[in-house]
């Protein structure tokens, strides 16, 4: 059975061979300098935000309202969520991942985490449902499908695990890398159900 959890950043690369390419050190350099440019804007605005902040603190005494590490980083649940994660305190991390779709509804990350954190901890039915309504909203996304599936298959209920790694399968946004291990485990599942069918017919 898949043990983790894939990590799903929105990350796009550059075209393959830019560092070889003759104009590629200097889109490099202008990349860079733009990012650098970007980087100094955003901790400006940052700053900014910090001494209102701090300022509105000193006046009107309110700073357990604030949370000043959420306003500085935004993804500052789903960050702490996934060192929790990682280290496998699923308690923290439900908490985290939580108050992180709190924050923002439609992360499919963070649906996904929470809905594994759940499955991980033993509670099926909060797993089952936290990863349908990642299905729901992201019906083309393949990812849930697949831990709806390795949930089904702890349940013994092959013929829903099956169902759903192959209506992953059949996603175009399943990278083809991905494929091959997922149709080998298809048919891992299959021998598994009729080894547990042979074993429930025996007793």
């Amino acid at each position: 059975m898949t043990g983790r959890l894939f990590c799903h950043p929105e990350l796009v690369s550059g075209p393959p061979g830019l560092k070889n390419h003759p104009s590629g050190c200097n889109l490099a350099i202008r990349e860079t300098s733009k990012r650098k440019a970007l980087i100094k804007r955003t901790m400006k605005k940052k700053l900014s935000t910090l001494l209102i902040i701090s300022s509105t603190i000193a006046l009107c005494g309110c700073s357990k309202s604030v949370d000043l590490e959420k306003i500085l980083n935004p993804n500052a649940d789903f960050d702490k969520g996934m060192k929790a994660y990682e280290q496998k305190d699923y308690d923290v991390a439900i908490i985290d991942f939580t108050n992180a779709l709190n924050a923002h509804p439609d992360s499919y990350s963070a649906m996904c985490y929470l809905g594994t954190s759940y499955m991980y901890k033993g509670d099926d039915t909060s797993a089952e449902r936290v990863l349908q309504d990642a299905v729901s909203k992201f019906p083309s996304r393949w990812n849930a499908y697949t831990f709806l599936g390795e949930l089904k298959r702890k349940q013994h209920d092959y013929a829903s695990s099956i169902d759903f790694y192959e209506t992953a399968l059949a996603l175009e946004s399943m990278p083809d890398s991905s494929k091959a291990y997922y149709k080998n485990l298809i048919n891992e599942i299959k021998r598994e159900e009729r080894n547990w069918n042979a074993q429930g017919a025996a007793s």
